[in-house]
């Protein structure tokens, strides 16, 4: 016959070992989904397949803050185009980077953004765990961590709306919690990613208070809305004060995608508002022969879990600038699912599934499951098909090509690692990031006031000019008595420019 005196020994027992199961699960799966997305980001970088825009020109930065210094911007495609770092993103943040940058170089960032999305993750576990105490918490961070928008963002460099857009599941845990200090951090370090989370975290914020079913109530006016002005604040001012003048203009050049809405951030503002029609038309139409990239965002939005911000409709409020910056712009590069340009939408999807699984937990056993396999079915497909500016060797883990390069990439590095660090540069686009290393670099052709110009000769590393630009340029070069030709293997040539009489 059983004893009884041994029951509450074996309830602890299983206890312990369900509470140490959990942790075991959740690190399983944050090694796994790391590993999976260093073979994406990781291996583009060491096969060249990074470029100036974006990872050069912040690899250059990050450089200079290393050495305590400001940095000015040249890897523009004109000379014209130079201008304080700060001036094109203001993301104070690059200075906390510096001390990874002493370390690992120029995959440093790379390595940053792996890291804080999976960091976005053990939020998730945090948050589902603190709301249900069943297996539906391991699936709330495999839901998120399969959401297309990491995968697009993995595939295009490196961008500081993705460590903002990682952090809101942190800011969502402080809040929840009551921890004013950390939440307070962590929205700092949000609105230093990038000009454009001020705006973003007035809508993260009230949206909260409404999942909290708190927006008016008297204990939020003491310090969730005090948040939130200061986020409209710092939006306002970083886009209409800091970024102008440090960059020396009436207005901030990212506005620039807006102007067919107006001049300046607050007739841009007011004529949506007075047009709200023709805004909602532009989230799903466009006279460009882009335009079906909208519609395949949003059916991938709904098939990622959307459907899941009908259902709490707080959660879509989350997103609209989301999508007004998205949709609304001129640049037909953002309306995609391709590019950084999703990965806002990725916590607040996680978020809205997570929602609609604790209300039906027993269901979301078996439909949390489902959910997983579906959104990462969708993102495999994406990875192999999209219908925007797409490279399928960049971002399909699959795909063989994803691992292999016709470049002779240990020749380059050995090419590269002999470039001294204190000349000025002119590159090709896919070698700055790993020469950013330096007070000047540009982008070939451009190669005003350079010491020496580094060029990829096969064919897919031209960028900007056409193929038969590029070769006429390099025949230019070779038979000018104005350069040296140092080094000329298949892959890689190096001239050094003579100084002019």
């Amino acid at each position: 016959m059983f004893d009884k005196r041994f029951l509450p020994m074996a309830n602890l027992r299983n206890r312990t070992l369900d509470s140490c199961s959990k942790p075991l699960g959740l690190w399983a799966t944050l090694v796994g989904f790391g590993v999976l997305f260093a073979l994406i980001s990781v291996v583009n970088h060491h096969l060249f397949r990074t470029s100036a825009l974006d990872l050069g020109m912040m690899n250059h930065a990050l450089h200079s803050f290393s050495e305590f210094q400001s940095n000015t911007y040249t890897l523009g495609l004109r000379a014209s185009a130079e201008k304080p770092f700060m001036g094109t993103h203001f993301s104070p943040i690059m200075f906390l980077y510096v001390p990874i940058y002493w370390i690992l170089g120029n995959s440093s960032l790379l390595w940053i953004q792996i890291g804080v999305i999976l960091l976005g993750g053990v939020a998730m576990h945090r948050i589902a765990r603190s709301q249900s105490n069943d297996s539906n918490a391991i699936w709330s961070v495999i839901h998120f961590l399969t959401i297309w928008g990491i995968y697009s963002a993995l595939e295009f460099d490196f961008h500081n709306n993705v460590v903002g857009a990682m952090l809101v599941p942190w800011l969502w845990v402080f809040l929840s919690e009551q921890r004013k200090i950390p939440a307070t951090l962590v929205m700092v370090m949000i609105l230093a990613c990038q000009e454009n989370m001020g705006l973003w975290m007035v809508f993260v914020i009230t949206g909260f208070l409404m999942h909290e079913k708190r927006l008016f109530k008297a204990r939020s006016f003491r310090f969730e809305w005090p948040l939130v002005a200061f986020s409209a604040l710092y939006f306002f001012l970083a886009l209409t004060w800091f970024m102008p003048t440090i960059a020396g203009e009436l207005h901030s050049s990212q506005l620039s995608r807006y102007s067919h809405w107006g001049d300046g951030l607050l007739e841009i503002a007011g004529n949506l508002l007075a047009h709200p029609v023709d805004a909602l038309e532009q989230l799903f139409t466009s006279d460009h022969r882009n335009a079906p990239a909208k519609m395949e965002f949003h059916v991938m939005m709904l098939v990622a879990g959307g459907w899941a911000c009908l259902r709490h409709p707080h959660f879509l409020w989350m997103l609209i600038p989301i999508y007004a910056q998205k949709m609304l712009s001129n640049a037909p590069e953002f309306w995609g699912v391709g590019r950084q340009y999703s990965i806002e939408f990725v916590p607040i999807i996680a978020l809205a599934a997570m929602t609609v699984a604790n209300t039906w937990p027993r269901s979301f056993r078996i439909l949390y499951p489902l959910l997983c396999l579906v959104t990462f079915g969708s993102t495999i497909l994406k990875t192999k098909h999209r219908k925007d500016y797409f490279k399928r060797e960049n971002v399909d883990f699959f795909y063989a090509p994803h691992y292999k390069t016709n470049l002779k990439v240990d020749l380059i590095q050995e090419v590269l690692d002999d470039i001294p660090a204190d000349i000025p540069l002119s590159v090709s686009s896919s070698l700055s990031p790993h020469l950013a290393n330096r007070e000047c670099i540009r982008m070939f052709p451009l190669v005003k006031d350079t010491e020496m110009i580094v060029l990829l000769t096969k064919a897919g590393h031209e960028w900007p000019l056409s193929r038969d630009e590029f070769e006429h340029e390099v025949q230019r070069l070779r038979a000018s008595k104005d350069h040296v030709v140092l080094t000329d293997e298949s892959d890689i040539l190096v001239l050094q420019v003579l100084p002019k009489p």
